[in-house]
């Protein structure tokens, strides 16, 4: 048996031993089979021998394993070719390179690609993607991928990982600017309904921490039991609007 690293990915001619009466059926399921890529100790012929038994032919149908050209050169040299009467039957077979960053990323790229992975499939894609990182660390990158400060602005960007809560705020203020100033404004213009219940949903022990530590409690926001009861969304606004402000001064705090 040759060994693996013989043979490059490509196309294959099986040959199956004229012996056996399930050569013909066999070689009919076989043929056009894209096999998997090859791994370190393994041989193209461990490959056949594999899916051969997964469609229930024996592995010792396996003859001769030979490149495509291979097998074209000797049909022009020699005529030598799979024959009906002989038993003597043949099927191609892929072998598929290993799928290294450059290919992955060729086919994350193809048009439509995330749309076709399940929601299973696509979070164990971003959860490998995301293996050791952090969404403060990737906002990080992107912020000075992206930031074009001038020679003279003191542009400074301070990770926030102990300050909870914080990527996601950041995350929602990344088109608009703000400062010391008027964070306040932009968050009120900026925060919309849809906004805050994602904000709560991410972060609701944070938000219920941050209330206990400054022994905050519902009625401080000024609204009576009714709105509470009739106006959940309204509230929830409100104290996530109550957090969101505080966590972003405590953040600009921490640039001075």
């Amino acid at each position: 048996m040759q060994p693996s690293a013989t043979y490059e990915p490509g196309s294959y001619i099986v040959w199956f031993d004229s012996q056996y009466e399930t050569a013909e059926a066999a070689a009919e399921a076989l043929n056009g089979t894209s096999l998997p890529p090859l791994q370190p100790g393994q041989s193209p012929e461990d490959l056949v021998r594999q899916r051969l038994r997964t469609l229930g032919y024996a592995e010792n149908l396996l003859s001769v394993f030979e490149p495509v050209a291979e097998y074209v050169a000797n049909e022009n040299r020699h005529g030598s070719g799979p024959s009906r009467c002989y038993n003597s039957y043949t099927a191609a077979v892929f072998i598929p390179p290993q799928a290294d960053t450059r290919a992955w990323l060729d086919a994350f790229c193809q048009p439509d690609f995330a749309r076709q992975l399940s929601d299973a499939e696509a979070a164990k894609v971003f959860v490998g993607v995301m293996e050791g990182r952090t969404l403060g660390y990737c906002l990080a990158v992107c912020a000075a991928e992206s930031a074009m400060p001038d020679e003279d602005d003191p542009f400074l960007l301070v990770p926030a990982a102990a300050l909870p809560g914080y990527d996601d705020l950041a995350y929602l203020l990344k088109d608009v600017e703000y400062a010391e100033g008027n964070y306040s404004t932009v968050l009120a213009q900026t925060l919309s309904a849809a906004d805050a219940q994602w904000l709560y949903a991410r972060n609701r022990e944070t938000v219920f921490n941050w209330m206990m530590n400054r022994g905050l409690a519902l009625h401080d926001f000024g609204y009576n039991a009714d709105v509470v009861l009739e106006q959940p969304e309204k509230i929830r606004w409100e104290l996530v609007y109550r957090w969101a402000c505080d966590t972003v001064k405590t953040y600009l705090d921490k640039l001075k």
